[in-house]
């Protein structure tokens, strides 16, 4: 793959990410928040934005909702990844969590605050590497 068409992918990817994490905000406005949503879309950002820092290094991403995995992918091309670990084991879970009856426990608008500003930890480190 070209490195332009790496940087290409890379911004598709990252926008896409930039849009889970407006649609992970809009789910907390209003007068009647929805904290769950918040928390998939976090974890669909963070998700995105990880894949898109391996794009961007020619990297076909694994087919995964994994954070952790997808972080270990990151950490083999640059070690400054394992920064995020925390963010990704907090983020991984609500990638099925707030979608399926798995006995979850209702996710409250803090977890949906920490959520997002994790998710938005990760996309300004990936922006960082990208650049």
């Amino acid at each position: 793959m070209s490195e332009r068409k790496n940087s290409q992918d890379a911004a598709i990817w990252s926008r896409l990410a930039d849009l889970d994490l407006r649609a992970g905000e809009k789910a907390l406005g209003g007068d009647d928040p929805l904290p769950s949503d918040a928390c998939f879309h976090a974890q669909q950002a963070g998700e995105k934005y990880l894949k898109a820092y391996l794009v961007s290094r020619g990297i076909h991403p694994p087919r995964t909702h994994d954070l952790e995995v997808l972080l270990k992918e990151c950490a083999n091309l640059d070690p400054a990844f394992r920064a995020l670990h925390v963010a990704a084991e907090v983020l991984t879970p609500f990638a099925v969590g707030p979608r399926y009856p798995l006995g979850e426990p209702e996710y409250t608008i803090g977890d949906a605050r920490q959520a997002l500003d994790l998710a938005r930890m990760i996309g300004e480190f990936v922006r960082s590497k990208i650049a």
